[in-house]
């Protein structure tokens, strides 16, 4: 990312740099753009069964397709789609689940059992679109 920014004179600069230090004195609003990206991308993530982060979740066991009856993976009652959580600051962004069984699926630890269905995760492509939040709020800085 590459900006090119003319300044006329002294105070011009003085104005630009004034201006750049409260700007980057508070991330709120490429913050809240990256959160509801990520939100987005973590709901396309379920009806899409983990294709959004990887290759797809591992299938269903025999016996939780013959307990589910159908539906969609990860999603009985919906609790844990519907429990993400942002918090957001001037300048942090943290996206959580406080459903008690999320951490067994997001965790990366070697199992034996449950099998990781990654939810919430960072491919390059998302990367890539929130540091044009970010390209795009610090352009502001200098108008």
């Amino acid at each position: 990312m590459s900006f090119n920014i003319t300044v006329k004179g002294i105070d011009g600069l003085v104005k630009q740099f004034d201006k750049l230090d409260k700007g980057l004195d508070n991330f709120s609003k490429p913050l809240k753009l990256a959160d509801q990206y990520l939100n987005r991308e973590i709901q396309k993530n379920f009806s899409t069964e983990g294709s959004t982060l990887s290759d797809g979740w591992s299938p269903l066991a025999p016996s939780t397709i013959k307990r589910k009856k159908g539906g969609k993976m990860l999603v009985d009652s919906g609790k844990m789609k519907k429990s993400f959580q942002s918090q957001l600051t001037r300048m942090r962004l943290v996206i959580s689940n406080p459903t008690e069984y999320f951490k067994y699926h997001q965790s990366s630890k070697s199992r034996k059992r449950l099998p990781r269905r990654q939810m919430l995760g960072l491919k390059q492509q998302q990367v890539k679109t929130i540091n044009k939040f970010f390209g795009a709020y610090i352009k502001t800085l200098f108008k």
